[in-house]
């Protein structure tokens, strides 16, 4: 390891020579954290029994006008600092009076006269890259938890308008005086892309989580991972509004789908006495365009008489002279709707009624069963 320490002392040192010559003037600790992170390639520095094909890549001539520049001043003087944050900005601010305060404001102006050229614009641009594991004959084996932007907001103090810790806000500013604007804005848009010529066990584009800070029982009055509202009224008419949409999925190309949800939810959300999948207040209908499908079992032909099921959807068997039938169901209460159906071709069997209690239903017929006859049942609650 003192070996890589060494190595990238020397690489700094030959890249701070060249910014040095370039600039005109020696160079600062801060021109050292342009130099280092100039080019994305440094982040995957090699071992020391590599060898170092980018030691000396001349400094862009940009980094010219930040020479004399000094404003932040990481130290190193020990080469073990290199690889611990480059900088560290850690203001205190006393507020008097109301205000807006600011840490570090970046603000990009783009001279484009209205058009843009191409090619992309940030405001801010933050890059982690590792390390290869296995082509370079590294451990495959890693433990780290890797971030290339964090943002962390300790609320110490109570009672304030809001606590967050990153917030995204895109404008549109003029509008061309009612002349259409196409172009697509997002507040946030975060893109995963995985496999790249080998497998990726799970990728997700987005992960909220809320819940407890811990340090003690606390009560929360209400949780929610995912808040979506769509407003902008009364100073624009909005045509559509969804306020969830899954649109735009990719076609197979040359790779392929197996099973697709659009929306997916396991058991770990049966949390609380009243619990639900979907609830609604709303007073719009739903529609659907694809077939429905309930949770259901069906009991075998020739296996007859009382039941025991737990699903929301079932069939049972009357046996041939019987006109009653009870089925024991956790779905049912005694404010159930069971909707039942007569699905033999029987003589004499039709359907009388379908009474719900406390977990079960008894299903009569009218007249008996002349054969074995299937009844089939949907619960609705």
């Amino acid at each position: 390891m003192t070996r890589v320490y060494l190595l990238c002392s020397v690489i700094l040192l030959a890249t701070a020579t060249t910014f040095s010559q370039t600039a005109g003037k020696p160079d600062s600790d801060f021109d050292r954290v342009r130099i280092w992170n100039q080019n994305v390639n440094y982040f995957d520095y090699p071992q020391a029994s590599e060898p170092c094909s980018f030691c000396m890549t001349d400094p862009h001539p940009l980094l010219g006008q930040y020479a004399g520049k000094d404003v932040w001043r990481p130290v190193f003087n020990d080469p073990k600092k290199l690889f611990r944050p480059l900088v560290n900005i850690s203001p205190t601010i006393r507020m008097v009076n109301n205000g807006s305060w600011t840490t570090i404001n970046s603000f990009t102006h783009v001279l484009n006269n209205g058009k843009t050229p191409g090619g992309s614009a940030h405001g801010g641009q933050f890059i982690l890259s590792t390390a290869q594991n296995t082509a370079l004959g590294r451990s495959s084996a890693g433990s780290m938890s890797l971030t290339a932007l964090e943002g962390f907001m300790y609320l110490r103090s109570q009672n304030e308008a809001e606590a967050t810790a990153i917030k995204a806000m895109t404008i549109v500013g003029g509008n061309g005086y009612g002349t259409p604007n196409k172009t697509p804005m997002y507040g946030i848009r975060a893109i995963v892309r995985g496999g790249h010529g080998g497998t990726t066990v799970l990728q997700t584009a987005g992960e909220f989580t809320t819940g407890s800070a811990g340090g003690g029982l606390g009560t929360i009055d209400e949780a929610r991972g995912v808040s979506i509202k769509v407003t902008g009224l009364p100073l624009a008419d909005i045509t559509v509004a969804k306020g969830l949409t899954l649109e735009g999925w990719e076609s197979d190309n040359d790779g392929s789908y197996g099973t697709s949800y659009g929306i997916y939810a396991d058991s770990s959300i049966d949390r609380g006495k009243d619990r639900y999948f979907i609830y609604s207040t709303s007073t719009s209908p739903s529609f659907y365009s694809g077939k429905q499908t309930f949770d259901t079992k069906n009991i075998r032909r020739g296996s007859t008489g009382d039941q025991k099921i737990d699903k929301p959807s079932f069939s049972v068997n009357f046996k041939a002279g019987a006109t009653d039938l009870k089925v024991v169901n956790s779905f049912i209460t005694e404010n159930s709707y069971v909707l039942c159906t007569v699905q033999t071709n029987d003589l004499t069997a039709t359907l009388k009624n379908a009474t719900p209690g406390a977990g079960s239903v008894v299903i009569r017929l009218k007249e008996k069963a002349t054969a074995e006859t299937r009844v089939a049942c949907l619960v609705v609650n």
